[in-house]
């Protein structure tokens, strides 16, 4: 008789409708030759493979042997086989509650667990349906737990409006996974596509990285790479792309990173492309909400300071870049289109890279009386979604038709008295798709 028996399909397509009450002969005591089953490498998702384990040691309850510990598949692929990465069985921490073969009763319950989930799944889906506008509680940021989980994620790149983006959306994932962010580097020069040019720029050289903590207190939370203990505690997951990877995969694949048996790993880490490509499952308040604990560190806010100064001594400004000269006409009297170089303010500029100069600009404007964007622009877009915000908070939840402080417009579009159109954020909206890049939609 074979010492061992090696079974060579995946264990997840194992039928197991067959099995009884079978005694373990090859188990009892004084028996001398134990007898073993071999399977291949268990692999999907962590659920799939727990039932694909569970059906593993049935099969070899059936043949009354020993099952030979499986390798299970620490990387999430459906169909790249040779991309999976194998992780022993005993590296995981809960593997005490499976081991196998085991008594009778134990092997009965189990079954019994395996069944229930699979017929609730089917009959019961709406019980698994995921909200991910939920107000998830951060069980790993609670004072007095010892060990946080963190999120590492690719370099954040492109405009600074898009890295805006990317960042919120980065945050929103690891507050999704229950984790804290690790600090991502932005990207201090403008490339779109020459990826190897990017210089890169510390978080906390732009943006104030305690006063982010502390508005974004209980909501998202950003750690340093020295909060992490174990650098090599790392669990690598490849985020999907191409058409086949839909909104709904991605989500899918969220729910099982959210799971609490991957808090074994103390970090996740995202690869594959950079977050602003990553597909959008939160909505406009839950970015807002980001964006609000953005703020500029002291240097960059002073400078900030001293451009808001010289503008208003002039009254108004507006770029020597810009193309369309006709929104500088139909202004009141005592308002003059002045650039930067009239207001003595290159100096200022010319000493940052591109995104500190950005982030200079998108202050100025945040702080104007009144703004004139583009719609199309993602720019004009987050800084609409700020002054509105700034808006709700004095009280006014619609300022179309009425006469508020902080008031924006697009000058692309034609309003009802033939100037620009007056702009809000529809703070309602599901997702950021209503103001991207390419958008008309400014709810007035």
């Amino acid at each position: 008789m074979a010492l061992i028996i090696k079974i060579i399909l995946f264990p997840n397509l194992f039928s197991f409708d067959v099995y009884k009450n079978y005694e373990f002969e090859s188990m009892k005591p004084g028996n001398v030759r134990m007898k073993f089953l071999e399977v291949p490498q268990i692999v999907w998702g962590l659920n799939n493979q727990k039932i694909a384990f569970a059906r593993a040691c049935l099969t070899a309850r059936m043949l009354n042997r020993s099952l030979l510990m499986p390798s299970l598949s620490a990387s999430l692929f459906y169909k790249e086989i040779d991309k999976l990465q194998p992780i022993s069985f005993d590296k995981l921490k809960h593997s005490r509650f499976f081991k196998c073969p085991v008594s009778s009763l134990v092997m009965k319950c189990l079954f019994l667990i395996v069944m229930a989930l699979i017929i609730k799944i089917i009959l019961f889906p709406n019980l698994f349906s995921f909200d991910v506008s939920k107000n998830y509680e951060f069980e790993s940021m609670k004072p007095g737990n010892v060990r946080m989980k963190f999120l590492e994620v690719p370099q954040i790149v492109w405009g600074l409006n898009n890295q805006k983006i990317a960042f919120a959306r980065a945050c929103l994932t690891a507050r999704m996974l229950n984790r804290s962010l690790l600090m991502p580097s932005l990207s201090a020069s403008l490339f779109y596509k020459e990826i190897d040019k990017l210089q890169p720029i510390s978080f906390d050289k732009v943006f104030n990285f305690e006063k982010f903590n502390s508005l974004c207190n209980g909501f998202v939370h950003l750690s340093r790479y020295s909060d992490v203990r174990n650098q090599s505690d790392v669990f690598e997951l490849q985020k999907g792309s191409g058409r086949r990877w839909t909104l709904e995969r991605d989500l899918d694949q969220l729910k099982e990173f959210s799971n609490q048996d991957y808090d074994v790993y103390e970090t996740i880490k995202i690869v594959g492309k950079n977050p602003f490509l990553w597909h959008d499952h939160w909505s406009v308040s839950d970015y807002a909400k980001v964006f609000e604990c953005l703020v500029l560190v002291d240097e960059i806010s002073k400078e900030a300071n001293e451009v808001v100064s010289k503008i208003r001594e002039v009254g108004a400004v507006a770029n020597e870049l810009l193309e369309d000269n006709t929104i500088l006409s139909g202004w009141k009297e005592g308002m003059h289109p002045v650039d930067k170089k009239r207001l003595g303010v290159t100096k200022i500029y010319d000493k940052h890279p591109y995104l500190i100069q950005a982030a200079i600009d998108y202050e100025v404007c945040l702080r104007a009386d009144v703004f004139v964007g583009n719609s199309y622009s993602t720019f004009s877009s987050l800084l609409v979604l700020e002054r509105t915000q700034m808006m709700i908070k004095t009280g006014v939840s619609r300022a179309c038709g009425i006469n508020v402080r902080w008031p924006s417009y697009a000058y692309n579009l034609e309003g009802e008295s033939g100037g620009p159109r007056l702009w809000m954020t529809n703070y309602s909206d599901s997702s950021l798709q209503a103001i991207s890049y390419g958008s008309n939609a400014v709810s007035c």
